[in-house]
């Protein structure tokens, strides 16, 4: 068990975390709530985290997948659904709405 403390940041403390447009804080060790997650996109600042392993169940096991990973397959539904559903075949049109539809899945826009 991780015996280190997690810093809560909220609404309240969010603005001692911002420097230059960035957020300081980063990794593991930090919860950030949904108000600080608002001053944040309010604010265009990115939330970046490292890249965790997730778990993915696969046919029974479980498999560690990188966010990375994650990022790849989702786009890869993206351009399978827009081939099929919707019938475009352009490559880089496809490519630029996967890469739009995951930047706001990244940021929480609609």
């Amino acid at each position: 068990m991780n015996s280190k403390k997690k810093q809560l940041i909220g609404a309240h403390n969010i603005e001692n975390f911002i420097q230059d447009g960035k957020l300081t804080a980063c990794g593991s060790e930090i919860i950030l709530t949904p108000g600080a997650k608002d001053i944040l996109r309010n604010k265009g600042i990115s939330i970046c985290y490292e890249k965790p392993l997730v778990e993915k169940k696969c046919a029974g096991k479980k498999e560690e997948m990188s966010v990375d990973k994650q990022q790849k397959e989702a786009a890869a539904i993206i351009i399978r659904l827009l081939r099929q559903e919707y019938g475009i075949d352009n490559s880089k049109e496809l490519q630029a709405i996967a890469v739009r539809v995951l930047e706001r899945m990244a940021t929480g826009e609609k």
